[in-house]
């Protein structure tokens, strides 16, 4: 991925042009096209202080691509901006507020000073940068001139609104035991249409002789809520599928064959508060050893996400001859840096195939265990990670996990993370040890 310079050139004259305050308006109102445009407008303007302040906010809805183009264009802005210039102070203090905004490394004391700085000649615009750096109480922007973003400021409690966010694309390294390492491809796109429709596409491959395709688009009812929505899901995946022998010190698996799905699926939900609730069909269809075993069923589910704990139930009951169901539930929590899971699953049917029970191991429950290495019709697994952050990019973990699949089973381990723009994207790396010996898991994302 692109990386914003990080230069340190101060900023520019000119009067706040119509463009820019007219894009954080629109931004404040939520009409991000109509912010995108104004802001590419304002980017053109001779004035460098509104070009830099311009292509900075134009990195809030362009991408992996804009820190690319926009980044560097803005740091030639405050580079061209003579420095005791006061609006070129305030380009200053918007580079260090945006890019601490997307997650990039950022000095919010410069920030500050340079809003200081700018105070006597531009007092309204000034204030607002001290608000959203958290230097000055809201309310002082009620009774001074205000441009823009102090407008957005005071309507939004002092805090500049994320939006959806922006779509951003990534290759990473994968490595799962038992199925091999590597690459995977990430698009995201959270705001397709300006309608906050959110677009996930994942693909890779790896050594054992398995890859996977997924694409799933999450539709609000419209622009303005999400009390009700719908999920669409298309999804492929080759892999090994492992049988093991019941000794539990086995070195390798008894045998294996390749596993192929191929599923599609409609779930239309609802959601109100914090609670979710969905349900709607899914096809789905494997091929096993040669053998094609379709699997029509009814999937659903309920959440509940609150500001330290997410809780979920999801059941699917397939309509094969005869039927059986599946059910999983999690419930997962963060204080601080402590996080944990606890995670069960069930298939209590004895009509159940191998290759739908529940399972350790993979990089799904424990990360030392090869894939598939114990299956049972119940499953249960607590796992605790200790998740600080060095720096605002680069975090560590380590976690101990437990599992119950027709015995006890467990590993340790430590792991590295890395934070990338836009956003709070996670890349991760784990080695653990544990009753399979060691194994290493990366990929996108937390483990849980």
């Amino acid at each position: 991925m692109g990386c914003i310079a990080l230069l340190w050139g101060l900023p520019a004259l000119g009067s706040a042009p119509d463009a820019l305050d007219r894009g954080d308006r629109a931004w404040g109102d939520a009409d991000r096209a109509t912010a995108r445009a104004a802001w590419t407008e304002a980017a053109a303007e001779p004035d460098p202080a509104t070009r830099a302040m311009a292509h900075l906010r134009l990195l809030l809805v362009s991408g992996t691509a804009g820190l690319v183009r926009h980044g560097p264009r803005a740091d030639q802005a405050l580079m061209d901006c003579p420095e005791a210039a006061p609006r070129c102070r305030l380009a200053a203090a918007d580079r260090e507020l945006l890019l601490a905004h997307i997650g990039l490394p950022a000095d919010l004391p410069r920030a500050i000073d340079a809003a200081h700085a700018a105070q006597a000649a531009l007092p309204g615009p000034a204030l607002a940068r001290l608000v959203w750096a958290g230097a000055a109480p809201i309310d002082a922007l009620e009774d001074i001139e205000r441009d823009g973003l102090g407008d957005v400021l005071l309507a939004h409690g002092g805090a500049w609104p994320t939006g959806p966010g922006t779509w951003w694309f990534g290759v990473g390294v994968t490595a799962t035991p038992g199925v091999g390492t590597g690459a995977a491809l990430t698009f995201v796109h959270p705001d397709v249409g300006w309608r906050a429709w959110h677009l996930q596409t994942a693909g890779g491959f790896a050594t054992g002789r398995s890859g996977h395709l997924s694409i799933r688009l999450f539709v609000p009812a419209d622009r303005d809520t999400s009390a009700r929505w719908s999920a669409w899901t298309l999804a492929g995946a080759r892999g090994p599928l492992d049988v093991w022998a019941e000794d539990r010190d086995a070195a390798a698996p008894q045998t294996r064959v390749i596993q192929e799905t191929a599923l599609a699926s409609v779930t239309p939900g609802v959601h109100r508060e914090a609670w979710s609730a969905w349900l709607g069909p899914q096809g789905r269809v494997d091929r096993v050893d040669g053998v094609v075993e379709p699997a029509p069923a009814a999937l659903g589910g309920v959440s509940r996400t609150g500001d330290h704990l997410t809780a979920s139930l999801v059941a699917e009951l397939v309509f094969t001859e005869p039927a059986f169901p599946l059910a999983t539930a999690s419930l997962v929590g963060q204080t601080g840096p402590l996080a944990a899971r606890v995670l069960g699953s069930a298939a209590p049917s004895e009509h159940t195939p191998l290759w739908r029970l529940p399972s350790v191991g993979g990089g799904l429950v424990l990360r030392a265990a090869p894939a598939g290495r114990w299956r049972a019709p119940w499953l249960a697994c607590l796992a605790l990670e200790w998740r600080p952050w060095w720096t605002p990019r680069l975090g560590s973990v380590v976690f101990a996990e437990t599992a119950w699949a027709g015995g006890p089973h467990g590993d340790v381990g430590a792991g590295l993370r890395l934070r990338l723009p836009p956003g709070r994207q996670v890349v991760r790396l784990d080695i653990a040890f544990g009753d399979a010996g060691w194994g290493a898991t990366a990929g996108w994302g937390h483990f849980f």
